[in-house]
């Protein structure tokens, strides 16, 4: 049980018990795998501007579906869960539609949010894509509802995918 890194010292100059070489010689070793670890870089998604109304193509469990942001509005009161709800803010309402390009029912697994010039995030208040997994082939509308403030500059959509994240620029009057 001799660890190799002792090898090459005098056994009267260094007398260390086997059992603590191997410690020692253990904890060497997860410093060096965690030291190796940090140092692989992360994989940072590439990102891909969209225009709306623009057709653009995300990945969910390796099923393309296709997607098109095509209008918004905005709102101080809406209707959400049953419940009437209103800001000092904005309510921007998303509309889109989604297709799923595969050839079976897919539940959609990704990220998304608004994020402005200032790189502030918003998550959305409330989304539908309708009941259950989507359909081949189907085209189904959706829509998103954010809470905004209403000075916000320079909108974006994001939607991060298995692979890319689309950003959807969105004009807000």
């Amino acid at each position: 049980l001799y660890c190799p890194g002792f090898w090459f010292y005098p056994k009267n100059f260094l007398k260390i018990a086997k059992w603590l070489k191997f410690v020692i010689a253990l904890v060497l070793f997860f410093v060096i795998v965690i030291y190796t670890g940090s140092q692989v870089p992360q994989f940072n998604a590439p990102a891909v501007e969209h225009q709306m109304g623009e057709e653009f193509v995300i990945v969910s469990q390796k099923v393309n579906f296709s997607v098109s942001i095509v209008n918004m509005s905005k709102e101080t009161t809406i209707l959400l869960n049953e419940q009437e709800r209103t800001t000092e803010g904005t309510f921007l309402i998303v509309n889109g539609f989604i297709t799923n390009k595969g050839d079976a029912p897919v539940a959609l697994t990704f990220e998304d949010g608004i994020k402005d010039t200032n790189n502030k995030a918003y998550s959305h208040l409330g989304y539908n894509f309708g009941e259950g997994p989507l359909q081949p082939g189907v085209k189904k509308s959706f829509y998103y509802i954010f809470e905004l403030p209403k000075d916000i500059a320079g909108p974006k959509l994001w939607i991060k995918d298995d692979i890319t994240i689309h950003n959807v620029v969105l004009k807000i009057n």
